[in-house]
């Protein structure tokens, strides 16, 4: 970690993965004790003032010391006017209208008359679509995949012909292991849309407590950091697994008296029908499927974790023998 001041914007603090990197920071810099200069944290939401979330980032995570700034993503300006100190960014988006939420916010970073002059790393999180070479080259045919290819490519454009030294690091996860969370229906359908793929196809798998791991790391490595910086694309992905395995490793850890949620196997084949995306989707896993080193990946991070590991660890499934 670097001693020099940093402070870092982390877009969407209040939902998943922002909240997750978050969480990752405030982690390793209280196991820093006091190593490093610790950085500055701006944690970026649509509401600072009327969003209970937002309010609570503070006393969640004291470690960090963190400032809640309001702001959108299509409109920066003000918010690197106000904050001129800003070395990095997380940047991640959501469907729909995704090149709307990033390029903003890119372009202005690199404009010639920006506010955000001291921007030295930018880390977006994107999604892997086949593995390192294939990702830059297949768009796939799934709309917000596509999206996210778009604002890859053109991070990538503004960063190598930038005359000031600005880096990126791309963090390529797959499905989220945290879809099968409990406490909604979408668990559920989730599960039961994974269950009509053949069952002989395995689905790649990846916490998003990991997805925040990997974007802390990367933010406190900096951008010159070798392995997490540097211009890198890293594909994120705990495991790769049926739907069967998946179900026999709730059983497991459920000590064989509970099932995996999931609704009714028709379910998922008419979400597939009615929801195009869904359904392009779903034949992307079955025909090409997602394309991470998954055991290179964990001689990086041996912490990353499988799904029995984010079952007990990570999700918010309760179970009376989990370790």
């Amino acid at each position: 970690m670097s001693s020099s001041p940093r402070t870092f914007l982390i877009v969407g603090a209040t939902g998943q993965q922002g909240g997750a990197v978050l969480a990752a920071l405030s982690k390793l810099i209280s196991a820093n004790d006091n190593k490093a200069t610790p950085p500055k944290i701006l944690a970026l939401t649509r509401s600072a003032t009327d969003s209970h979330k937002a309010q609570a980032l503070t006393s969640k995570y004291p470690a960090l010391g963190l400032t809640v700034v309001q702001g959108d993503t299509k409109d920066t300006a003000p918010i690197f006017a106000a904050h001129p100190d800003i070395t990095a960014v997380f940047l991640y988006t959501t469907p729909p209208n995704e090149e709307a939420q990033a390029l903003p916010l890119l372009e202005h970073v690199f404009s010639s008359s920006s506010s955000a002059r001291k921007i030295q790393h930018i880390v977006f999180s994107s999604v892997d679509r086949g593995g390192d070479a294939a990702s830059w080259e297949n768009p796939t045919e799934i709309a917000h995949f596509k999206s996210k290819h778009e604002i890859e490519l053109r991070l990538r454009d503004l960063c190598s012909s930038s005359p000031s030294p600005i880096k990126y690091t791309i963090l390529r996860p797959v499905a989220f292991m945290d879809n099968l969370n409990p406490g909604s229906l979408f668990g559920p359908v989730f599960a039961s849309m994974w269950a009509t793929m053949p069952a002989e196809r395995p689905l790649q798998v990846v916490s998003v407590r990991d997805i925040g791991l990997f974007g802390a790391k990367a933010l406190l490595a900096g951008p010159d950091d070798a392995t997490l910086g540097s211009n890198r694309a890293i594909g994120l992905a705990g495991q790769e697994l049926r739907f069967e395995e998946a179900r026999d490793v709730f059983r497991r850890v459920g000590g064989g008296q509970r099932e995996l949620p999931q609704a009714p196997w028709i379910v998922g084949k008419g979400v597939r029908w009615a929801i195009g995306e869904v359904g392009t989707m779903f034949r992307f896993f079955e025909e090409k499927g997602y394309g991470v080193d998954i055991e290179a990946l964990r001689r990086q991070e041996p912490e990353l974790q499988d799904l029995e590991t984010w079952l007990k660890k990570s999700s918010k499934f309760e179970f009376d023998n989990a370790a």
